[in-house]
């Protein structure tokens, strides 16, 4: 065993993924069986109504492919952390961007509340169209995804230029992490970790810290060595809900706590102890808590990491809202609970070009004024609007290549 993981010969966690959310103990027994046997189990994943069609990883889509290369079967942490693989750029992708000529990276992150869960209205599919092509982005963090069909139900509307990631989560409510690339992308080759096994140090081996995942896309130049330092990180984030208890508040806090605690520590121990250098990264999601108010967002501040708002001089208040509830009474409460955080390398790098939150929009491409009612909010493609990051992918390239083994 390295330090990474075990040895799997030339296997890949990630090609029968059906094998950890519903089937924890699987991870015992394939110590007692073939692991062709444990292929076999996965396979049935890819089978229409299987026992675990609903846990199977899925990556599919425009402009690249996934793969299994033998450097990630010799360093894939099957057993420990969740499904990880590659994605390459196709050769015949036309319309990637060379890496040398890649300038700005656009990523938008996006919660589309409970999107798939009660099928596919219109309205709502047009609303998440309007929100996303407006912003055109190279990379969609999908939060509260459904279902791998919902994913590509929206691709479908997005004219399928994406390449879709799918990766089920913890979360017995169907409320996952999924990813949308650009095939204009085309100039990189992406490395994907889910951390939903992910156990905190002192905790039973059974009690998951995430309770829906951290899946991390290290990106490099589509030439350079597989295991070379990635250029930068982009890490999905859905920490854990707030009760509607408030009586109950405390414990979902401790557990957003820990969640963020293990984001600190998979990007240290996993990344820049690995690499022997601090790798720029991006966390992008929804945290669950007021991050313009809370004392949650400590854990984070401690480890140097900003919000991508106050890195931009987003003015404080209305124009960073991104979530809009109703209290008791029917009072209005907005917040901002979605953002993308940069890390200490991110930042002293100055990596940000501009970021914003962005508004729902009408038929009109016209913004529209935040919801007064729970009616109108139900009208909504979802009750949170979309955040968006622009970053300076010259200083990016210009970084990596300061790096040794590091082939453009």
């Amino acid at each position: 065993m390295n330090e990474y993981g075990p040895t799997l010969g030339k296997s890949c966690r990630g090609w029968g993924d059906g094998l950890t959310t519903k089937l924890n103990g699987m991870v015992r027994f394939q110590k007692l069986i073939s692991l062709r046997l444990v292929w076999i189990l996965g396979a049935l994943a890819f089978v229409p109504g299987a026992l675990f069609a609903a846990d199977r990883v899925i990556a599919e889509g425009a402009g690249f492919d996934r793969i299994c290369t033998e450097l990630l079967a010799r360093t894939t942490p099957a057993d420990r952390y969740g499904p990880r693989f590659m994605i390459r750029p196709r050769s015949d992708n036309k319309a990637a961007t060379a890496f040398t000529d890649i300038k700005r990276v656009k990523i938008v992150s996006y919660n589309m509340q409970d999107f798939g869960i009660d099928g596919f209205p219109a309205e709502k599919i047009a609303g998440l169209k309007r929100n996303i092509l407006s912003e055109n982005p190279d990379i969609v963090v999908g939060v509260e995804i459904a279902s791998m069909e919902a994913l590509r139900r929206l691709n479908k509307d997005l004219n399928g230029e994406y390449f879709q990631v799918f990766i089920p989560s913890n979360d017995p409510g169907d409320h996952h992490l999924a990813f949308l690339i650009h095939r204009r992308m085309g100039g990189l080759k992406i490395e994907i970790q889910s951390f939903r096994d992910w156990v905190s140090p002192g905790d039973r081996a059974s009690l998951k810290t995430f309770t829906r995942d951290f899946p991390v896309l290290a990106f490099r130049a589509k030439n350079s060595p597989d295991d070379s330092p990635p250029l930068f990180l982009l890490a999905g984030v859905h920490l854990k809900s707030k009760f509607h208890d408030p009586s109950q508040e405390d414990r979902s806090a401790l557990r957003r706590k820990k969640e963020m605690e293990a984001i600190v520590a998979i990007l240290n121990s996993q990344y820049d102890r690995r690499y022997s250098r601090p790798i720029p990264a991006f966390i992008a999601g929804d945290f669950n808590f007021d991050l313009e108010m809370s004392d949650e967002l400590n854990v984070l501040k401690s480890a140097g990491m900003e919000d991508v708002f106050n890195l931009a001089e987003v003015k404080k208040g209305n124009e960073r809202i991104t979530h809009t509830s109703f209290a008791p009474g029917g009072r209005i409460v907005h917040e901002h609970l979605d953002g993308i955080f940069a890390n200490e390398t991110a930042a002293r790098e100055k990596l940000v070009v501009n970021a914003r939150a962005t508004e729902d929009l009408n038929r009109m491409q016209q913004p529209l004024a935040r919801p007064q009612s729970h009616r109108e909010r139900s009208q909504r493609a979802s009750d949170h609007t979309p955040v968006s990051v622009v970053l300076n992918f010259e200083k990016i390239r210009a970084l990596g290549s300061e790096l040794p083994n590091e082939s453009h």
